[in-house]
């Protein structure tokens, strides 16, 4: 009996740590294992939607291709080519004349052919261009339509040159068939190297499941090797030995398929370091919950061994096993083990905490990532509109408002507008949207919203809209205004998956707390937009939580967690609230509350802003005396437009690329040429616009300076120890909304030297 006592009290321990080390390294192992399975399942959904996209991008150019080569199969030219009294010479001459036309840089080889499929001439501009058969075989087969024309498979030219076939059946003015027109362009694409690193894959190809050849929108390429429906998400082996998920997209009004590839050891990169961070703790938490096994079971060994002890001695001195004696017993190990289990649950928390830190911290920035591309792309956009938009108002203004291209130039400036709500749309949501705050109509930000939201609701739920009469202006944002009510049907129609009804309403009320004050404020007379539904509701701890950055209880991939905290954010940012109601089963309703526009806030709108004022902008105010008006931008077309505007309303311009060429001729001129204004853009290479301005102020106080932007921090980052703070022209503006803000930095540097 004593030899097993002792036995046990030397193997207890060990075999103890050694249970606990091992439960805590399979557990750690099974939990990277499933996120590992929660991610490729994520990367599933992002192929299939990237591949979707890319195959109906390529698809909306066909049915305009088809059209263009069936119109040109039907022209005069091929007609004659292929007609009874034609030779082949003068076919060919005629094909010639049709396939070399410049504005046909793609076609690299064309044929006649008849309807039996001999040819009847041939041109060639790259050698070893041909249909490999497709054409032919098409014929003997009767799979080509006479009605329209076809797009054909993709083949190669010279064994290393993608292409694609078109084939096109040439009839007579009687519809007779004469004749097909079949031809063979190079499928080179540009870009394609930007669309995989902005959807995240390694491999896009273009080719089909029926013909042999792929390409890569460069060059010939071995195809995929599918192990399963080229349709469905599969793992496949690319070119360099590693494996990869794969999925393909039919490309509509072609044979062509869209083949997309992401190596599953990308899928797993973003969160490497936080998995080999987890197994770090696991090992952590296998060594501490050995350590901790390890003293208890030195504890109980201890007491093992005393009882040990007195049994040897009791044995040599009676020669019998006595009875046991008291007091020897081991202690009772329910304190250690409840310590033990305390610790690991406190640790197993933290990891826990860390976790969906980790997580948010990834959310966060993919979200500044598209932000910043977002605003570059407005940005951009916005020189591009600037051009548009004053060009066409310089071309509406020289016409009758009856005439037919006095309309169509209406229509011009309306799809600009349309546009530059979109950019306005994008700097919002990257944060760098000039501020548009004005008076506004809250009803009119629904009506105009309708037909967007209408898309929005199945059809199985019910769209009531109440609006309240004689409803008082707000001061706020518009397009803010109608992201808070997308944002809300969103996540009203989202708690409905079985339909209902959903409910818009606007009305008058009394409510404190406005403007940023305490709940204990007196009450004041405000607005209020209420969104309801009758869906699912939430109960007291999910509403409590509910304007969370990233909290969501929507299922993976469907929601950001940030509609909401946006929408709190868009109202305290106009000195409002939101108050949301909400029981389980019984729907939700969410009241968002706006101030009414004080009765001393000026309602003028700001004339060098376009989006808040008319396209007919009136130029009001005291004539400005024509001079020489100095501008700085980099754009060359927005320089021409700005510079053709300005000299339209009488004034010399004297056009520099740079601020710094600019600072050179403005230090260098004469006496009798010194500007009346001047004019910069503020992102320029070299000097920007700003220190620009802040040179110039000290060189030249009195000089009225304009800077002209997109961005919403160009006034922050003017220093507040400028003289006179510059005027701030937004993009895209028009020429009223120019000659504007010309007319106001005047004004006030008259007023400041007078003063």
């Amino acid at each position: 009996m004593t030899r097993i006592l002792r036995s046990i009290a030397i193997r207890f321990p060990l075999l103890l740590a050694a249970i606990v080390m091992a439960v805590a390294v399979v557990t750690g192992r099974l939990a990277n294992r499933e996120i590992g399975e929660v991610l490729v399942s994520a990367a599933r959904a992002d192929l299939e939607h990237g591949a979707t996209q890319l195959a109906q991008l390529l698809g909306n150019g066909i049915p305009a291709a088809r059209r263009t080569l069936t119109e040109a199969a039907r022209g005069p030219q091929l007609r004659r080519a292929l007609g009874p009294r034609s030779s082949e010479a003068e076919a060919a001459a005629l094909l010639e004349a049709y396939a070399s036309a410049p504005e046909t840089g793609t076609r690299a080889a064309a044929r006649l052919l008849t309807p039996d499929g001999d040819v009847r001439a041939s041109w060639t501009r790259v050698a070893g261009a041909t249909s490999m058969g497709w054409t032919i075989g098409g014929l003997r087969e009767g799979t080509l339509p006479r009605d329209s024309a076809t797009i054909g498979p993709v083949v190669a030219i010279r064994d290393t040159t993608p292409g694609f076939v078109a084939v096109a059946p040439v009839v007579s003015e009687d519809g007779a068939l004469l004749g097909w027109l079949e031809e063979v362009h190079v499928a080179r694409g540009t870009g394609a190297a930007e669309i995989r690193a902005l959807i995240g894959i390694e491999r896009l190809l273009l080719g089909s499941t029926e013909w042999t050849v792929w390409s890569d929108f460069d060059r010939i390429v071995p195809g995929p090797e599918f192990t399963a429906a080229p349709d469905s998400v599969q793992r496949v082996a690319s070119p360099g030995g590693v494996t990869a998920l794969g999925l393909g997209r039919a490309v509509p009004g072609t044979p062509w398929l869209v083949w997309v590839e992401r190596p599953e050891a990308d899928i797993m990169a973003p969160i490497r370091s936080f998995l080999d961070r987890m197994w770090l703790a696991t090992l952590v938490i296998a060594g501490v919950g050995a350590a901790l096994a390890w003293l208890l079971a030195r504890y109980l060994a201890a007491r093992i061994r005393v009882v040990a002890v007195e049994l040897d001695r009791t044995l040599a001195a009676h020669g019998a096993p006595p009875a046991a004696e008291p007091g020897l017993a081991a202690a009772d190990p329910a304190d250690e083990l409840r310590q033990l289990e305390e610790s690991y649950a406190a640790l197993e928390e933290r990891l826990e905490q860390r976790r969906r830190l980790d997580e948010q911290v990834l959310q966060a920035q993919k979200l500044e990532a598209v932000g910043r591309l977002a605003g570059g792309i407005a940005h951009d956009f916005n020189n591009l509109l600037t051009v548009m938009a004053s060009y066409a108002g310089m071309a509406r203004e020289g016409l009758a408002p009856d005439s037919p291209e006095a309309h169509d130039l209406d229509e011009v400036l309306k799809a600009i507008d349309r546009a530059t709500a979109l950019t306005r749309q994008l700097l919002t949501f990257s944060r760098q949207r000039l501020s548009d705050v004005q008076p506004l109509d809250l009803n009119g930000v629904v009506r105009n919203t309708d037909s967007m939201l209408a898309r929005l609701i199945p059809s199985n739920v019910e769209r009531r809209i109440e609006l309240a009469t004689d409803l008082p202006p707000i001061e706020a944002d518009a397009t803010q205004m109608e992201q808070v009510l997308v944002n809300l049907v969103v996540n009203a129609v989202d708690a409905m998956p079985d339909g209902g009804r959903l409910t818009i309403r606007t009305s008058r009320s009394r409510l404190s707390g406005l403007h940023g004050a305490d709940s204990t404020a007196p009450a004041e007379d405000c607005v209020c937009l209420e969104v309801s539904d009758t869906g699912v509701g939430m109960d007291a701890a999910t509403l409590a939580r509910v304007f969370d950055p990233f909290f969501t209880t929507k299922p993976l991939g469907k929601g950001t967690g940030l509609g909401l905290a946006t929408v709190h954010g868009i109202a305290q940012a106009a000195g409002g609230r939101i108050v949301p109601q909400s029981e389980p089963g019984k729907g939700t309703a969410m009241r968002v509350y706006f101030p009414l526009v004080r009765p001393a806030q000026e309602a003028e709108p700001d004339s060098a802003n376009p989006g808040s004022s008319s396209r007919a902008l009136a130029i009001t105010g005291e004539a400005l005396v024509p001079g020489l008006v100095m501008l700085a931008e980099d754009d060359p077309s927005t320089r021409m437009v700005m510079k053709r505007i300005l000299e339209a309303g009488g004034h010399r311009v004297h056009a520099h690329e740079t601020a710094d060429a600019a600072l050179a001729w403005l230090e260098t001129c004469p006496a009798g040429s010194f500007p009346i204004a001047v004019i910069s853009d503020v992102m320029m290479p070299g000097m920007n616009g700003i220190a620009f301005a802040a040179v110039l102020r000290e060189r030249f106080p009195h000089l009225p300076v304009i800077l002209v932007s997109g961005y919403a921090d160009v006034r922050d980052r003017i220093p507040a120890d400028l003289a006179s703070r510059p005027v701030i022209l937004e993009k895209p503006f028009t020429a009223s909304a120019l000659h504007a803000a010309l007319r106001r930095a005047v004004r006030h540097a008259r007023s400041s030297r007078q003063a």
